[in-house]
């Protein structure tokens, strides 16, 4: 019986994503992020002292909303947490990308909250990746063969949108977490 491709699925997606990583992208992925340190770092719902200039937050009433809901930072707080037992060691850094196409807000970042941030990309990737597990036993479990998962599995990374979402900090990864959980059970 030959082994699984599987692992080489799982590393060339990896490789894909150390390569390409983007942290958060545009509104979407930094109202998340900013949701997520308002709950988990201030303990709060108050959104104000949480924008860095790119989310699509709303001041009504003199208080800041979204129209983004919280249930991503459940699965992205823990890894916040994470960077923040290691935030001594990143507080005097300052991101600095030059020409290399990173642009604000990350000059607006310190290193603590860069290391957040970078947490809660790993968390997305991580999400992805444990997601396109789930989808290769899923199919596994229905007696596809070991190549038609590995196949299905790296389309459903490279050939859909998730190449763009797993990497941005939007809640399409977690979502596919869940989803493909889901069906792995079922």
């Amino acid at each position: 019986m030959r082994s699984s491709r599987l692992p080489w699925v799982l590393l060339a997606v990896a490789l894909h994503m150390l390569l390409f990583e983007m942290g958060p992208g545009g509104a979407d992925g930094w109202s998340y992020y900013a949701i997520t340190e308002s709950i988990w770092v201030d303990g709060d719902l108050d959104l104000a002292d949480n924008d860095y200039g790119v989310s699509t937050f709303h001041v009504v009433n003199g208080r800041t909303i979204t129209k983004y809901p919280p249930g991503t930072s459940l699965l992205d707080g823990p890894f916040l947490l994470a960077a923040r037992a290691l935030e001594p060691l990143a507080a005097g850094f300052r991101p600095d990308f030059g020409d290399r196409g990173k642009k604000p807000p990350y000059d607006r970042v310190d290193g603590r909250v860069f290391a957040r941030i970078m947490a809660v990309s790993f968390a997305h990737n991580l999400f992805a990746l444990i997601g396109l597990l789930f989808v290769y036993r899923a199919l596994r479990a229905l007696d596809f063969s070991d190549g038609t998962a590995c196949v299905t599995a790296l389309l459903t990374f490279f050939a859909s949108p998730m190449l763009f979402y797993a990497s941005n900090g939007m809640s399409e990864a977690p979502s596919f977490l869940i989803a493909s959980g889901v069906l792995w059970l079922l």
